[in-house]
């Protein structure tokens, strides 16, 4: 099991580092792959940023990012990082109008991202975005299946594009925050959207964050059988740690890194729902993760995520 050390404490008073971490030391400890890692989900802007980031990266050998970068700042970062970095599309989230920033001057964003080589277009779904939409007037500003965001898949669509969305969040998220059910509704209530746009569009997608449910590998599962046009990403922030900690401490790895390359996908073996850590080749991982899945199965409670027949329409 994965034992992190003590931080410094100067690390732990540091607020942009709130797991305290010296990340250079921890790349030491960094398992040696073999071959290049692709940090499919990462946000850096700016040359300031960009400074940060690139030592990190070479440390633990990611040798190609994705990142959602300024549109200002994708021919800055082109030239300096070249072949290293691709881009995901993202708004203007600073444009004095909302719905103008995340409507039709969005459509051309995208096209001049893609005219820049961007392959994927990214829609911020994360129930905060009704919090975006009442400030803009508007509570489903951003649904994902409100007809702004279609028009924006569609062009995607046409440009040979992949979708990628932050949908739902992690159980803590929804009992701390989204508390006001009849403002926010159920955790599943979310995945109704994206489960129709998945179905209307057929170009593959990637439901970031675990897919926004890291606790419940079942429902995962079931999500990605049911869509096998459905990808997962497995980047997760610091409020997602407890969820990682505890699938850390069930899976025993004789205190190497369960390393996960950062997109989940399916293998076709005739059993296209499972879920599967990338090149993880670990039986024992393996067998840890279906013993996760039923346990997670069983002990799913309905009343706080929502209705079970919304759980089981798969």
């Amino acid at each position: 099991m994965l034992r992190l050390p003590p931080a410094p404490t100067a690390l732990r008073e540091d607020p942009s580092n709130r797991l305290g971490l010296d990340f250079a030391a921890e790349a030491t400890r960094f398992p040696k792959l073999g071959y290049g890692i692709i940090d499919m989900h990462a946000h850096i802007n700016g040359v300031e940023a960009s400074a940060v980031w690139e030592p990190i990266a070479s440390a633990y050998g990611v040798e190609k990012t994705l990142s959602m970068t300024r549109l200002e700042d994708v021919p800055l970062m082109r030239e300096r990082f070249g072949d290293a970095i691709e881009f995901i599309t993202i708004p203007d989230w600073h444009h004095a109008d909302k719905r103008h920033g995340h409507g039709t001057d969005y459509l051309a964003r995208i096209e001049s991202y893609r005219e820049q080589g961007a392959k994927i277009v990214k829609f911020w779904n994360a129930p905060r975005f009704i919090d975006f939409g009442l400030e803009a007037g508007d509570k489903h500003l951003l649904a994902l299946d409100g007809e702004m965001r279609v028009e924006q898949m569609r062009l995607a669509e046409r440009l040979g594009m992949i979708c990628m969305t932050h949908v739902a969040d992690p159980d803590t998220w929804f009992a701390a925050k989204y508390t006001d059910r009849a403002k926010y509704g159920a955790k599943l209530d979310h995945y109704a959207p994206l489960r129709r746009a998945l179905d209307r569009f057929a170009m593959p997608w990637i439901a970031a964050h675990m897919g926004g449910f890291p606790e419940d590998l079942g429902f995962l599962d079931r999500l990605l059988e049911a869509h096998p046009n459905l990808h997962l990403d497995t980047r997760l922030d610091v409020n997602s740690g407890d969820c990682l900690d505890r699938l850390c401490r069930r899976i025993e790895v004789n205190d190497a890194l369960v390393n996960a390359q950062p997109a989940t996908h399916r293998q076709d073996t005739g059993q296209r729902g499972t879920t599967q850590l990338a090149d993880s080749g670990n039986a024992q991982i393996q067998t840890a993760l279906s013993n996760e899945t039923e346990q997670q199965n069983k002990g799913t409670r309905a009343s706080e995520r929502g209705s079970e027949d919304c759980r089981d329409c798969f």
